[in-house]
């Protein structure tokens, strides 16, 4: 029998939040989620991924690297295995038109 849980969260920021990432109440709001699917899968012996986590193009780059790096090691460090939102379009780490990485943010997911 597979399990699944879905845990939603609610807004992460409001309008009157929008800083750069990650000041601490967002981290201490990404990480209880994780803290939470983490506690239900040692509750009942599962391992827990991480479906998709990412940061759209027009949030500015240097928020959006320190947020994947932040994600990245806060998931594994938990023992959680993730995927990142998607590789080539608003959300992705290499730009087809160039035909290159933006290495920053390959860096903070891979190294």
């Amino acid at each position: 029998m597979t399990s699944l849980v879905s845990v939603t969260a609610r807004p992460l920021i409001s309008a009157a939040m929008l800083v750069t990432c990650c000041i601490a109440v967002l981290v201490a709001r990404l990480t209880g989620s994780l803290d939470m699917a983490r506690r239900w899968g040692e509750t009942w012996q599962r391992s827990i991924g991480v479906g998709e986590f990412g940061s759209y193009d027009h949030a500015p780059h240097a928020s959006r690297v320190t947020y994947s790096r932040t994600m990245r090691d806060a998931m594994e460090v938990r023992g959680m295995t993730w995927a990142y939102w998607e590789f080539a379009a608003g959300f992705g780490i290499y730009d087809p038109q160039t035909k290159s990485w933006k290495a920053e943010l390959r860096d903070a997911l891979f190294r």
